[in-house]
């Protein structure tokens, strides 16, 4: 019996050279698009795809497959315009600053920077990140570096795709990387809320 591509191979680590070699969530979504074998295909958002390839790596291979395949068709289309793209940067900026930091922070014993975080407006522009990222200092340089490290770039206006990574790696931190996948989720749909 011949099983199709996407059931043959399980999700893997890091980039593949061929499909043979094997697939990451993004290789997969650009073979389901009928792309050319890459990790960065033309139909997905640039912003989802660098946060799904964080996510990739830095989940464990029993959950990798279980989480993030079902999310491959659904970011196939995923490429809008810029305004889009920016929604879904500044809500990961803001899951990184008011989800997944405080998280951090309240495991740290630093329950009154955690607060402080999670009371912010929802970030929406580089003010508010370098705002979040003056929290993060005051709270302590090694505390919820990932996160930190993200704001700062987002502040300085650096491009999501830069720095999108970190917000994925601020939930591993933080251990919610369930938390993670849903955020995924909520970007590819556009909800804001924080999740209760």
């Amino acid at each position: 019996m011949h099983l199709p591509l996407h059931r043959r191979f399980p999700l893997g680590r890091g980039a593949h050279t061929t499909r043979d070699d094997g697939l990451c969530a993004m290789e997969l979504v650009a073979w389901l698009a009928g792309e050319p074998h890459t990790d960065e295909p033309r139909c997905a958002c640039p912003v989802l795809t660098a946060y799904v390839r964080a996510l990739n790596d830095l989940l464990p291979d029993a959950m990798r497959d279980r989480l993030l395949r079902p999310f491959a068709p659904r970011l196939v289309g995923t490429r809008g315009d810029l305004a889009v793209t920016e929604i879904r940067a500044w809500l990961l900026a803001d899951r990184a600053a008011r989800l997944f930091a405080p998280r951090s922070l309240v495991a740290a014993g630093r329950r009154d920077h955690a607060d402080a975080l999670r009371s912010m407006p929802p970030l929406d522009e580089p003010g508010h990140a370098l705002e979040a990222a003056r929290i993060l200092d005051n709270a302590g340089a090694s505390l919820a570096r990932a996160a930190r490290w993200s704001l700062g770039f987002a502040a300085a206006g650096w491009p999501a795709t830069a720095w999108v990574p970190g917000v994925a790696r601020a939930a591993r931190d933080a251990g919610a990387l369930l938390l993670a996948v849903q955020t995924l989720d909520d970007a590819i749909v556009g909800q804001s809320a924080l999740p209760a």
